[in-house]
């Protein structure tokens, strides 16, 4: 008897993606990674959702801050506000 048991491994993060995420997660991989293993979360829509939310938060303190901008673990290590 053999099994043929098929391994879902989620597509990897765009680099826009994760520079998008960086600014309200502190781990973008880790809640990509949690999203594509919850069975109740659809990960592409989470995804889609949460870069229409953000980008243009990110975009923005980015414009604004410049050199000086920092993602959600930057802030946290520096003892910011998240």
């Amino acid at each position: 008897m053999s099994f043929n048991i098929e391994v879902f491994m989620p597509r990897q993060l765009s680099s826009q993606e994760i520079e998008i995420l960086a600014h309200p997660v502190a781990n973008p991989q880790a809640w990509w990674d949690h999203a594509n293993a919850s069975s109740n979360i659809d990960a592409e829509k989470a995804l889609r959702e949460k870069i229409a939310r953000w980008d243009p938060i990110y975009r923005s303190d980015k414009s604004a801050k410049g050199q000086g901008y920092k993602n959600r673990a930057a802030r946290i290590a520096a003892g910011e506000a998240a």
